[in-house]
């Protein structure tokens, strides 16, 4: 195999892997957050029937929820506490990111091979820069939360499957200017619109929801139903965390900028006469405000998600105290106010998107590994 074809196979191996580790990541921080609201309804119901019936307490539905009402915070806490320990997020990100410098690495070959490494003392060949550089990032890698995980091997074909404009691409030829653009710079600008559409009616459709149950909780103060009202609160706090923990307003946000400064990169070289076109000099400046582009996209978007999962460890471990509180309320007696048990700890959850790896990353990847909120896969 050329060093190329060992580019290609170590992208896809860190894109797959990536795709992997963000699933375990949004199973358990969703079913946590499921699991709170889910953990508060349970409590409010269990209070309000013992306070209706007197034998409730003592009756096979009574005991059943009681049950309940202790397993389901516990089951809670596990899942938060498997997400601190395993790290899928964490490892999910680097993933990301790594697969996707690797591939910046790769259209840099490809689209203007003499271009010297800065970073590096210039090695003798192109292939043998390619080289170094996956070797870097490879190396860099191994040194985080990544090695504490076996990566699944790749098994697909070299180079992988991509899709949008660089579904016809081989992956391996030399990249004129305009077949840069197109399989490139236009199917990340093409990817980042999309996403950012996509990531509006998200972000509007969970606002509208939020509003919603707001306005619930306060009808239900003001009908006297206080003993109701923390199910509407913890509805929004699960919400709230959910479009926390997605990033989605924030990915919007990046998505934005970076759709925009790639369209002025692209209008920039269209409105270059067809003799500085040809200028190798200009086709480097071409490249190198691409790659750059993107590379500042990723590395915010891992910087991104790393402060969102710093600020939900925090979150979490307040949880353990909450659960315990939970637990305790069971055994209140009849007549006080056991809505106080919802479980906010359940509620609290975490996505470059460059490449992305889809929901959700950069611009064509391999199938199946295209992760939300990451940056360019279409």
């Amino acid at each position: 195999m050329t060093p190329l074809d060992l580019a290609w196979q170590r992208f896809a191996l860190y894109d797959l892997n990536a795709a992997r580790q963000q699933k375990h990541f949004k199973r358990l921080k969703n079913a946590a957050i499921v699991l709170g609201v889910v953990s508060t309804i349970l409590t409010l119901t269990f209070t309000g029937l013992k306070e209706v019936f007197t034998d409730f307490e003592i009756s096979w539905l009574g005991l059943a929820l009681r049950l309940l009402v202790i397993v389901v915070p516990i089951a809670t806490s596990l899942l938060l506490a498997a997400d601190t320990r395993f790290k899928p997020g964490s490892k999910w990100t680097l993933l990301r990111a790594g697969s996707e410098e690797i591939k910046r690495a790769i259209f840099y070959y490809r689209a203007r091979p003499d271009i010297p490494d800065d970073r590096s003392p210039v090695p003798a060949t192109h292939e043998a820069r390619l080289d170094q550089q996956v070797e870097t990032v490879s190396r860099r890698l191994m040194r985080t939360d990544v090695n504490e995980a076996a990566l699944h091997p790749y098994t697909g074909p070299i180079p992988p499957k991509m899709y949008g404009a660089a579904a016809d691409d081989d992956g391996i030829s030399k990249l004129s200017p305009e077949r840069y653009i197109t399989i490139r710079l236009g199917d990340q600008i093409n990817f980042f619109q999309l996403k950012t559409n996509q990531l509006e009616k998200r972000l509007r459709r969970f606002q509208i929801w939020i509003l919603v149950y707001g306005g619930m909780g306060a009808f239900l103060a003001a009908v006297g139903a206080v003993l109701w009202i923390p199910i509407a609160v913890t509805v929004v706090a699960g919400l709230t965390a959910y479009l926390e923990y997605q990033q989605v307003e924030q990915t919007l946000k990046h998505y934005n900028q970076v759709s925009t400064d790639l369209a002025n990169v692209q209008s920039w070289w269209m409105a270059l006469p067809d003799d500085e076109q040809k200028d190798r000099k200009k086709v480097n400046t071409l490249v190198d405000f691409t790659e750059t582009i993107l590379a500042t996209e990723s590395t915010g978007w891992v910087q991104q998600m790393q402060n969102a999962l710093a600020k939900l460890r925090e979150g979490e471990d307040g949880d353990e105290d909450d659960t315990a509180k939970n637990q305790l309320m069971t055994r209140v007696p009849t007549g006080q106010n056991g809505a106080e048990s919802a479980s906010s700890a359940t509620v609290h959850g975490n996505t470059r998107p460059p490449a992305g790896q889809q929901d959700d990353g950069t611009a064509s990847t391999t199938a199946g590994a295209q992760d939300d909120a990451t940056p360019g896969n279409p």
